[in-house]
């Protein structure tokens, strides 16, 4: 009997040993398992990754399209502007040669523009379909790591069943180990109960081959749980595989991409010498017969005028939306971001503020005037502050005592606005350094004047409607220039236009019936050139 009691308590710390083995070595695989959530993690974190730069891709790939399609524009533009000199340089026969060589030459650079947009185009479809392909291969890791969380739950559940199963061999442990003390008592106590000891020891044996047979389940488990480790650690290799895969990707759509930029710069370059040619045809032309009708000086100047949209570069465009569909929420915050040469488009709605132009800028709505609103209580809605800019398809409301645009210096182009100051004059050019061109504007409803030039500020005005103010439609003072073609000057509380102090005004084509005081206001030296006004 002691032997077998020894025996039993021998095979009692073999388990013991075991089932501590046991374990460990799920402490171990618990570990392993934090190791591959933190691996699986990082893995799902470099996809996202992937993913965000792959639209920033796509963004940059939407944005050369635009400009492809907007110098395609350009183009188009040039050669009407080149057929216009060819039919006006028609009549001199000496130069005519000359200028058919010219023609063909641009003919032949703009073929090899629109052949290098052919195969920009066909570039930009393998970019998509390789889009496509990482997109696939995007949604392969996504459920391979679907597959890989279910695993880990499968793990999981073994690991609950072994905790339990590990707390059901401790309860048997703790009662073999009170029958053991209650055999060592009978034993001392009375040797008539060895039957019974012996019967107890069977049940003991009994109880050894459960455990046992409970040791080789828990061991099954832990080979299964081992084997699982090994096939998510391949699928991690795996996933780190196609991870490389797409940055490699990822490296040949930039090195793509900075050849569809090399090809951008080559076009922007054949445009610049198209425009310097047509410059030069421009200004060979009249030299050679300054009394001809073909070249009149009205006709060169608003050639010029259609030109000077393009002079404020394209390098990047911005996108102004207050329902979050762009890059930003205000023009303000555009105007911070915005890059020198910049264009800034502006999504419907109404944007109470007040704008600085700090820097050459095109500020555009893409949508009807009277839907894209700025509107500015305490300063102006534009101030110029920088040498060149653009603001067009806007509606400008000034509430307070200020400008609605307000140009102290520099070139600023005004086209097809509605602008009205509710308690000020509407627009105002002051200062030698300032001049504005204004096109296809509605100025109206101001306090004071619509428009006033002063200072030697200078101002261009075509096409408009400058109405229902309380005092001037135009007043030009204090050796200020203006030019206003094909305008309507109606319905204002004074004159029509006001010339006075040194300033002089050129006013052609214009309708200035119906003023309160008239057409016309000139004194103090104020010199006014006129043609084919109604008055």
């Amino acid at each position: 009997m002691r032997s077998q009691l020894e025996s039993t308590n021998g095979e009692r710390e073999q388990l013991n040993s075991q089932l501590s083995e046991l374990e460990s070595q799920l402490d171990l695989a618990n570990r392993e398992r934090e190791q591959l959530n933190f691996q699986l993690s990082e893995s799902q974190s470099q996809l996202s990754a992937v993913n965000s730069e792959k639209t920033d891709l796509n963004y940059r790939i939407s944005e050369l399209h635009e400009q492809y399609n907007f110098l395609a524009q350009e183009r188009q533009q040039l050669q009407s502007q080149v057929s216009e000199l060819y039919e006006q340089i028609n009549s001199k026969e000496t130069e005519k040669f000359e200028l058919q060589s010219r023609i063909s030459e641009q003919l032949s650079q703009l073929d090899n523009a629109s052949a290098a947009l052919s195969a920009l185009n066909s570039q930009v479809w393998e970019l998509q379909n390789q889009l496509a392909t990482n997109q696939q291969e995007r949604e392969q890791i996504q459920s391979r790591s679907w597959e890989l969380e279910n695993r880990l739950a499968d793990i999981s559940q073994a690991r609950s069943l072994l905790e339990s199963e590990l707390e059901n061999a401790n309860s048997d442990r703790s009662h073999l180990g009170t029958q053991l003390s209650e055999l060592q008592n009978q034993i001392a106590t009375a040797s008539h109960d060895r039957s019974q000891l012996q019967s107890q020891v069977s049940e003991l044996a009994g109880q050894l081959e459960t455990a046992n047979k409970e040791r080789s389940h828990l061991q099954t488990e832990l080979e299964t749980a081992n084997s699982e480790r090994s096939n998510l650690q391949s699928q991690l290799s795996e996933s780190q595989s196609q991870i490389e895969t797409a940055e490699q990707v990822k490296d040949r759509l930039q090195s793509q991409i900075a050849e569809l930029e090399q090809q951008l710069e080559t076009v922007k370059e054949e445009r610049s010498q198209l425009t310097a040619q047509l410059s030069e045809m421009q200004v060979k032309s009249p030299a050679t017969e300054l009394d001809s009708d073909t070249f009149d000086a009205e006709e060169l100047e608003s050639f010029a005028a259609s030109n000077s949209a393009l002079e404020v570069a394209n390098y990047r465009e911005l996108v102004v939306s207050q329902q979050g569909e762009g890059d930003c929420n205000t023009i303000s915050e555009a105007l911070k971001q915005a890059a020198a040469g910049a264009r800034i488009y502006v999504h419907p709605g109404v944007y109470r503020e007040s704008l600085i132009l700090d820097k050459s800028v095109e500020i555009i709505s893409s949508g009807e005037v009277d839907r894209t609103v700025i509107e500015s209580i305490d300063s102006n809605c534009i101030k110029m502050a920088t040498d060149k800019a653009l603001v067009r398809g806007l509606t400008l409301n000034a509430t307070g005592k200020y400008y609605a645009v307000d140009v102290r210096q520099g070139e600023l182009v005004v086209e097809d606005c509605n602008i009205t100051s509710a308690d000020y004059s509407v627009v105002g050019i002051c200062g030698p350094n300032a001049d504005s061109e204004i096109r296809r504007c509605q100025i109206h409803d101001g306090i004071w004047n619509g428009i006033f030039i002063s200072d030697e500020g200078k101002a261009t005005v075509e096409d408009s409607s400058i109405f229902d103010n309380g005092s001037l439609g135009i007043g030009v003072g204090l050796g200020g220039k203006l030019i206003a073609r094909r305008c309507r000057i109606n319905n204002n509380g004074s004159e029509a236009i006001a010339v006075y102090k040194d300033s002089i005004a050129t006013v052609e084509n214009c309708d200035l019936t119906g003023n309160s005081g008239g057409a016309w206001q000139i004194v103090d030296n104020g010199y006014v050139r006129a043609k084919g006004n109604q008055e």
